[in-house]
């Protein structure tokens, strides 16, 4: 499932991490591997970018800065493998965000991480 303004590209799966560190501005995990979203601060479009160790369920989320839900861009099985997912910074419905600091979190089966990104108009 990718919700509308959502596109997901796959590559080859190469290694994966052993541990939880940062290194490099990448958010390592035994099973997931998030890399710095490129731009950040974005305007309209970001991509939020990950490797997952083995096929799973995969969701990403978006939550404002009170917590609340915002977006889902993408609910789908992926992986191995590298993940770019290109985001227009609208919600499910199509309806943009406005400006502000969003978090986002992407899980793959049982791994997790999260980062920051500020939407700017």
């Amino acid at each position: 499932y990718l919700s509308s303004g959502s596109a997901v590209r796959f590559a080859s799966f190469e290694s994966c991490a052993t541990a939880s560190v940062e290194e490099d501005g990448a958010v390592l995990n035994a099973h997931l591997v998030l890399h710095p979203i490129q731009p950040n601060p974005f305007t309209p479009n970001t991509v939020i970018s990950f490797t997952v160790g083995s096929r799973a369920l995969t969701t990403v989320r978006v939550y404002d800065a009170s917590g609340r839900l915002v977006a889902q861009p993408l609910h789908a099985k992926v992986g191995p493998g590298a993940v770019r997912l290109d985001w227009n910074g609208a919600t499910a419905d199509g309806h943009r965000l406005p400006s502000g600091v969003y978090m986002y979190e992407v899980r793959s089966g049982d791994a997790s991480a999260h980062g920051r990104m500020v939407l700017m108009k």
